[in-house]
């Protein structure tokens, strides 16, 4: 069994240049997941647990803002579950990184790849409206080009641009996604606040009972992370059978974690969305 985890860091990076206040009036705030995927191996079949990233939402914040990071964390997990069943990657072997950030049109973003790849990826924002954006997504590895893509990105929805990297990365692709009108694309940490950071994990044991009768799914779980980076809850905001929820709950309440930290470096209660998947190999 292998367990990987990737926390989701809201961190503006690779701007072309800074947004003047009138360009920010008119900014669009957009989501992109950067995934790399590698094709399943025969073999044995075995347990794997994987771990995808989530939402880190201060407490003090907007209630509602609370409940759409749990619904936007769901909807990234069925949609990364969807692209590994479709093309039949390997569940327990997955990279990726994430950007947050608002562009106004004719601006651009360098995006951040997962480490040791050489992968270049950019996205230019070209037009948008109440409707939809429009975009163009970039992807380069050793000068090859992999995507080049002009896509439209419905308002509130995603879209996902695809490309072959090779044998080191057969699988690349950038999950893009726009806000609805008047809305973010995700929740933000406050400013000047950190993410909590991961330093001791349990591995989620995979039921026997659940692995013998094939069963399989994916766990979204809320915790609360303490001031003292203990895990102070846990609750299941989506399940997919009581035996693998129970699994789930039992290893993340083990976690330890640096606290996130506020101003001054004070640290601060949050909320943080953890997803699992578990799969039979």
């Amino acid at each position: 069994m292998n367990v990987r985890w990737w926390p989701l860091a809201a961190v503006l990076l690779g701007l072309s240049a800074p947004a003047t206040a009138g360009e920010a009036e008119r900014s669009l705030p957009l989501g992109f997941e950067i995934l790399v995927g590698f094709p399943a191996t025969a073999g044995e079949a075995a347990a794997s647990t994987v771990v995808v990233p989530g939402f880190v939402i201060p407490l003090d914040g907007p209630e509602g803002a609370r409940g759409a990071a749990s619904e936007r964390s769901t909807a990234l997990a069925q949609a990364v579950e969807r692209l590994w069943a479709t093309f039949r990657l390997d569940p327990g072997r997955r990279l990726q990184s994430s950007r947050l950030a608002a562009l106004a049109p004719g601006r651009h973003l360098d995006l951040p790849s997962p480490a040791g790849l050489g992968l270049e990826a950019r996205a230019t924002l070209t037009t948008f409206d109440d409707e939809a954006a429009h975009l163009q997504v970039t992807v380069r590895r050793a000068g090859r080009v992999l995507a080049d893509s002009a896509v439209r990105v419905k308002r509130g929805g995603r879209v996902v641009v695809g490309g072959m990297g090779g044998p080191e990365a057969p699988y690349v692709f950038v999950v893009v996604e726009a806000a609805a009108a008047g809305q973010p694309a995700v929740p933000r940490l406050d400013s000047g606040v950190t993410a909590p950071e991961l330093v001791h994990k349990v591995t989620p044991a995979y039921p026997p009972e659940a692995k013998q009768a094939g069963v399989t799914g994916v766990v979204v779980l809320e915790a609360q992370i303490g001031v003292d980076g203990l895990v102070e809850a846990v609750r299941v905001t989506r399940g997919a059978d009581p035996r693998l929820d129970d699994a789930a709950v039992a290893a993340v309440r083990q976690w330890r974690f640096a606290p996130a930290r506020g101003a001054g470096g004070r640290p601060v209660r949050v909320l943080f969305t953890v997803t699992l998947r578990f799969a039979l190999q």
